[in-house]
């Protein structure tokens, strides 16, 4: 039996609330389609090259969000004509608007952030935060700053962590904060894990692993408690892309930041792009490889990775796994 209603929403935003899907299904249902988005709050301008040309009025202006909502009907006939004029969007309102089909707006909230790139992570640990009733500071660092860093060595996790840490610790002495604790678990301690050492440098401790608690039981605990981030992805940091003795540049880490974004817009929620200077390396779950094979993704993603300034792109047919770049690295 299929639906009459096809709901459409962006795994990249764990804040969406039950009250958004309900408004946006029943909007969707009284005129065809509907999207959830809120009003642009800032000044908006049209600019050629860096010159500004136009300011542009943001009374009617509003931004999309997810859920979407729409008829079956039309959504899979909007996405049928996109495939044949190989029309890439990250938006499926706009598909439906192209049909000439009424698309109604439900009012979301700034707190339903997408979460695709570090600012994203710094708005979500402070949603989180708030969510949560905690006192949430933001301290400013640089790892490429860091001595030795940049050059990518193997200890490379534990000079950022070491580096972090050392700041963490100055903190608490000046807000007399007893302990400090990070996220570690089980599951990371059957990987390569450098910074480990650095903790036990410093007065870190790690409480899910005290607590004996892998991954797949901190995820389902989190779900009972109704935590919005329980089956977000996980994000290691963008360095993790470089392998071991490969130079981190800043454009290095936008253009795998970038990479990933164009990824993730052709709804492989799962996904990395592993950089090896002029040739992008790219791991999806295994369960997706046919789909990234498919001619017309497969054509579009190597276009928009080459804009991005790789001369090659690959697909890694082994699949995603974590950590993959620690493969061969020997521990003690």
């Amino acid at each position: 039996m299929e639906a009459d209603l096809i709901v459409v929403h962006d795994a990249a935003r764990p804040f969406a609330t039950l009250t958004m899907f309900s408004a946006c299904i029943a909007a969707a249902a009284q005129s065809g389609g509907a999207v959830v988005a809120i009003l642009a709050a800032d000044t908006l301008k049209r600019i050629e090259g860096r010159t500004i040309v136009a300011t542009v009025p943001r009374e009617n202006l509003w931004q999309a969000q997810t859920p979407q909502a729409f008829r079956r009907e039309p959504l899979v006939r909007a996405h049928e004509w996109a495939m044949r004029e190989r029309i890439t969007v990250t938006d499926d309102a706009y598909l439906v608007e192209r049909l000439g089909m009424t698309v109604q707006v439900v009012e979301g909230s700034a707190l339903n952030l997408k979460i695709t790139t570090p600012d994203d992570d710094r708005r979500n640990a402070i949603a989180m935060a708030k969510t949560l009733g905690v006192r949430h500071l933001v301290i400013e660092s640089n790892e490429l700053e860091i001595a030795g860093y940049a050059a990518n060595p193997v200890n490379r996790c534990y000079l950022c962590k070491h580096n972090l840490f050392t700041v963490c610790e100055e903190k608490a002495r000046e807000l007399a904060i007893e302990t400090i604790v990070d996220g570690l678990n089980l599951d990371d301690l059957h990987d390569y894990r450098p910074g480990i050492k650095a903790a036990s440098e410093l007065r870190v401790r790690h409480p899910l692993v005290e607590a004996e608690l892998t991954k797949a039981e901190i995820r389902e605990l989190s779900r009972s408690l109704g935590l919005p981030t329980w089956d977000r992805p996980a994000s290691p940091c963008l360095s993790s892309r470089f392998p071991y003795g490969t130079q981190i540049t800043l454009e290095g880490l936008r253009q795998v930041e970038r990479g990933e974004q164009v990824l993730r817009s052709f709804g492989f929620r799962i996904a990395r792009v592993r950089y090896h200077g002029e040739v992008a390396r790219i791991e999806v779950e295994a369960s997706e490889i046919g789909r990234m094979l498919d001619t017309k993704i497969r054509e579009a993603v190597d276009g928009e990775l080459k804009k991005l300034g790789f001369r090659f792109v690959a697909l890694d047919l082994k699949g995603f796994r974590s950590g993959s770049l620690n493969e061969g690295i020997q521990t003690k």
